[in-house]
């Protein structure tokens, strides 16, 4: 597995890239579909990886249910186990949305009881009217 085999050093780097990358895009909605390396983002306070502090989103549509966890991104956390990215890094992901699924399904369950927790078409929808479309940045670009 990449956490095994690849080199600390070079995990942080591509983090790093990655993350300036995304931020860059500044982006309203970001579907993570690996849950086991959700990790990385910062949804394990005791390994902020990135640095970034996220908020939980209780999401009460009951079709969503099961199938992932809602976050928005506030910002950086000041935990010096982070990687250190400089505010100027995730500045552009301040206010996005991040859903964390999965898409591989676990051995012991059968595909047919996968299915129903497996993010579709309608929930990815979903998720961007009800909470990405309403950013502030998208809605200042449609008054342009």
């Amino acid at each position: 597995k990449f956490e095994k085999i690849v080199p600390r050093e070079l995990k942080v780097e591509l983090l790093k890239t990655s993350v300036k990358a995304i931020s860059k895009m500044a982006p309203a909605l970001i579907i993570h579909t690996n849950k086991t390396s959700a990790f990385y983002w910062g949804t394990d306070t005791k390994h902020p990886w990135l640095g970034l502090r996220l908020i939980p989103i209780e999401i009460t549509d009951k079709k969503l249910s099961g199938k992932g966890t809602l976050y928005r991104i506030a910002g950086r956390t000041e935990a010096p186990e982070s990687i250190c990215l400089d505010e100027a890094d995730v500045r552009g992901l301040e206010g996005c949305y991040l859903f964390v699924t999965s898409f591989t399904r676990p051995r012991k369950e059968t595909k047919e009881a996968f299915d129903q927790k497996r993010l579709n078409a309608d929930d990815v929808h979903f998720l961007w009217e009800e909470f990405a479309r309403n950013t502030r940045k998208y809605m200042d670009t449609e008054n342009l």
